[in-house]
Parts: structure tokens; C-alpha cells; sequence
């Protein structure tokens, strides 16, 4: 069954306070000496499953290593079984368009098979024997880390971290390579990264061009640069200066509407104030009506993740006290509104990923035992209002968005059992501009819907199905 909808307007709806999702409880977690998890990355995939790795070795009482996948609503998926990472830890991750997993990090083997910082895992979880670039330390004395993960619209791979890699022509590439699906070094690319220092994070933005942060020296300290689609510096981009007498290094960011957001553990951009968090223009130069309401003091307050959202809010999670997850208004001080710092047990818990998902729920992921006064061993859910709770796996799953981000077309799943009734698109204001009924009644168990984004502007949306069970919502970005 196949119903067809034309969407023409852009939407979003505001993201308010939080509120800890109570069905969304899946980390029973514990290393293998029964000590607490650690959770150090996660990734959010196309069909609402949700990759989590650290230290774990038990997850909800059964036997996983280091990585696991989940239900929407935290059950653990036993139809992907990760190999051993063996060496070190897996530092990100990241999803393809045909489900295949690609984990980096300092890791030296997969399921005994050797693989420097890099492994891609078919959907099932194998290791992929085809897939395996070749990394190496930039020192025989030291470890190789590969510390960020993208996979680019076409499927290309880009990585970035402490390394050097054999690009095109067997030629030495520094911290930074794209290579093709395959595996193999893209020869269209020629990054220009120096040799000196380290790639935290990478960002691809809507015009293809690509952010690298991190901690890096080319004729100054730097924390950002900006790289053109074949690898060039880009001129049009300001690189983005460190303090140049105590550093300071770039560990996440975020695309906002006008440019992107940074986190790290800096004291200043530049000679320009700015404690860990700071908002850049699209050509890079400092946006002035961003301030970070961190202590300006050495050492510097690390933050390890950060989430932009289109009502111009930023959400910043990181290391001990009252920032290891705050909220912040589009000028940069503390939200009033959003999760009470003094919401995590022990305050010397810390935050590693967040990730927003569609419907304006944030995950959490992290090194923290309660949180809200609830047991949640390192990964939570917080509701948005009026977001759906994970009441149960078949609520969490009557609304898959696929893909997403979107294109030409946005495919619509829904289920029988949820009884939706009618779409509805929201504007900024959360007013409905357009309302679809859904007219196939009675339904079959599932039935498919193809939104025609293609004329849309690019930009986030937020589709609303009312249901008889409730009201179900989703973010849509649409490229």
C-alpha cells in the first residue's frame, strides 16, 4: 500500500524542558570485573535502532562486548553480535545506508583478526574481512587512534584522529583520509591537515564541505579548519584559532542555521574569550552573541559533546559538576528550563555522546550510575514534552522514517496497531499548516507512506501523526 503526500512548507517545533523517559531503562550494565559501564559512543540509525559502545561486557544480563544494539525502547537486539575490540577502546561509531556499522578507536583487533583503530561490521555484526585501511602510528613509540567517524552521502568514509594512513599511490596522509566504500583510499581527496597534532571531530555541512577540529599546528595553534569536497583548505573559511600560549583542543560540533557550534577544553578562541563552547559564523569568524557560561580557568572544563538545535538552543555535555550536561539559550547562558545539573549521582559523572533524535528526545550516553534519582548505567532518555515515552517496543516502532535525512522522497512506515489518523506539519510556532488524513481504513498491519521532500527547502521539519494511542513525532532534515 502506498499513499503519496506532497510537503511544502518548513517546519520545527521548540524543544523545552526534559524529563527523564521512565520505560527507557536498558543499561544494566558492567564491565567484566562487575564494575559500571562506561558509555562512549553512540549512534542513532535510520530505522531507530541505536548502536552503544564502551566498557561493558554484561548489557541487561546478557554477555556482549564492548558494543551492542538496541530496540527504540532499550531492549537489547539479539539479531546483531559484535566480535571482541580487543587493544583499546572504540571511540565512535558510525552507520552507512545499508546498516553496516563502522566503530573506530584505539582498538588493534576484531574477533582476533587485526584491525588498527578501524573495523566495518555487516548487519548482523561480522566483522567485514573486505574492509580494512591501512593506519598506522605517526610514531613506531606510540598507538594510532582513530577518533572520529562520517559516512558522506555517497558512502565515501571519512576519518580522522592521531595517525597516518597510506592514501592514494601508497603517498602518507596525515590525521585525516576519506576512503571509498570499499576501503580503499579516494584518490579524489588530498586533505590538507598537518602533520602536528590531532583530529577530534569531523562535520560534514550542507554545502559538502567538511569541519575538522581538534588540536592541530599548521603556521599557528589551531582548533578548527575547513576542508573544500576534494581536500583543499578552504579559502572562504577562517581557521579558527587556539589560545596560542596555552592550546586548547576541539572534541565535538554541531551545524547550526548560520554556521556551527564547537566544544572542546579551551579558554579562548584566540585572544577572544570563550570557556569550551563557542559559535561560529559560517565563514568561521567568532559570532559575537554567543557567550560561554563556563569558568574561564585552567585547566579547562572539558566538553566532550554537543547538540545544536533549530530554535537556536544548544545542549553541551562533558566532565565533572554542573556541566556534565546543561542546557543553553541561543545566547549562551544556562537554560532555566532544561534537567537541574544537580539531576546527576555523583556529581563527578561525565557525559561522552549525546544524540537528538528525531521526534526532540535527547540520549545520553556517559559514565554515570543515576540520573533524576533513577538507576540508568551510563545511557538515558530525555523526553522532550509532548515526545512519545518508550512505553513499549511496539509504540516505539509504529513510526519509522526512512531516510533520514531526506532527499527526493521521505518514506513513511506506519503500523496497524497504533490506528494513526491524520499527519500534521507544524510551523515555528507549532501551528499546523498542513494536515493530511489518513484515509486507508481499515489499515493492514503495516502501511507505507513516500513524502515528495524534493521540493522542500533543505532544513529540519517535524512531522506529528495523531494516533488514537497518542501522537507520535519525528524530526525530519531534509538536504
Amino acid at each position: 500500500m502506498l499513499l503519496v503526500l506532497v510537503l511544502a512548507a518548513a517546519v520545527y517545533c521548540p524543544l523545552l524542558a526534559q524529563t527523564l523517559d521512565p520505560a527507557f531503562e536498558p543499561t544494566v550494565a558492567f564491565t567484566a570485573t562487575q564494575q559500571p559501564a562506561t558509555m562512549r559512543a553512540l549512534v542513532e540509525q535510520a530505522d531507530g535502532r541505536l548502536l552503544v559502545a564502551g566498557d561493558f561486557a554484561m548489557f541487561n544480563n546478557r554477555a556482549v562486548a564492548n558494543l551492542v544494539r538496541l530496540w527504540p525502547d532499550g531492549r537489547v537486539d539479539t539479531t546483531f553480535v559484535a566480535p571482541a575490540f580487543a587493544g583499546g577502546q572504540i571511540l565512535a561509531l558510525a552507520a552507512d545506508a545499508q546498516g553496516r556499522v563502522l566503530a573506530v578507536g584505539e582498538f588493534t583487533s576484531v574477533g582476533g583478526q587485526s584491525r588498527t583503530g578501524v573495523a566495518r561490521l555487516s548487519t548482523t555484526g561480522a566483522l567485514d574481512a573486505t574492509f580494512n585501511p591501512n593506519m598506522r602510528a605517526p610514531s613506531s613509540s606510540l598507538t594510532p587512534q582513530v577518533r572520529a567517524v562520517l559516512v558522506q552521502p555517497d558512502g565515501n568514509i571519512v576519518l580522522g584522529g592521531y595517525f597516518v594512513a597510506a592514501g592514494a599511490g601508497g603517498s602518507a596522509v596525515p590525521n585525516v583520509l576519506r576512503v571509498l566504500p570499499s576501503g580503499q583510499p579516494d584518490a579524489s581527496f588530498v586533505p590538507a591537515v598537518p602533520y602536528s597534532g590531532q583530529v577530534n571531530a569531523l562535520l560534514l555541512q550542507p554545502s559538502g564541505k567538511l569541519l575538522v577540529a581538534g588540536n592541530m599546528y599548521g603556521s599557528f595553534l589551531e582548533l578548527v579548519r575547513r576542508l573544500l569536497p576534494n581536500g583543499s583548505l578552504d579559502p572562504a573559511f577562517t581557521t579558527v584559532p587556539a589560545n596560542q600560549t596555552v592550546a586548547g583542543i576541539g572534541l565535538s560540533m554541531a551545524n547550526t542555521a548560520n554556521g556551527f557550534v564547537l566544544a572542546g577544553a579551551f579558554i579562548s578562541v584566540g585572544n577572544q574569550t570563550r570557556a569550551s563552547v563557542a559559535r561560529f559564523l559560517n565563514d568561521g569568524t567568532l559570532d559575537p552573541t554567543f557567550t560561554s557560561p563556563l569558568p574561564n580557568v585552567m585547566p579547562a572544563t572539558p566538553l566532550n559533546a554537543v547538540v545544536a538545535l533549530p530554535t537556536g538552543k544548544v545542549i553541551i555535555g562533558g566532565a565533572t559538576g554542573a556541566f556534565a550536561l546543561r542546557g543553553l539559550l541561543p545566547n549562551g547562558s544556562p537554560d532555566p528550563d532544561y534537567l537541574d545539573p544537580a539531576q546527576f549521582s555523583p556529581p563527578f559523572s561525565t557525559v561522552y555522546a549525546l544524540v537528538a533524535q528525531p521526534n526532540g528526545n535527547l540520549l545520553v550516553a556517559g559514565a554515570f550510575p543515576r540520573i533524576a534519582g533513577q538507576r540508568r548505567s551510563g545511557l538515558a532518555r530525555l523526553l522532550a514534552p509532548g515526545a512519545l515515552a518508550s512505553h513499549s517496543a511496539a509504540a516505539a516502532e509504529a513510526l519509522v522514517l526512512y531516510p533520514n535525512p531526506a532527499h527526493d522522497q521521505l518514506h513513511v512506515r506506519l503500523e496497524a496497531a497504533a490506528r494513526p489518523q491524520r499527519l500534521v506539519l507544524l510551523d515555528v510556532l507549532g501551528r499546523p499548516v498542513l494536515t493530511q488524513p489518513v484515509l486507508a481504513q481499515p489499515m493492514p498491519p503495516t502501511a507505507e507512506l513516500s513524502l515528495a521532500t524534493g521540493p522542500l527547502r533543505p532544513g529540519v521539519y517535524v512531522l506529528q501523526v495523531e494516533c488514537a494511542t497518542g501522537t507520535l513525532s519525528r524530526w525530519v532534515v531534509v538536504q
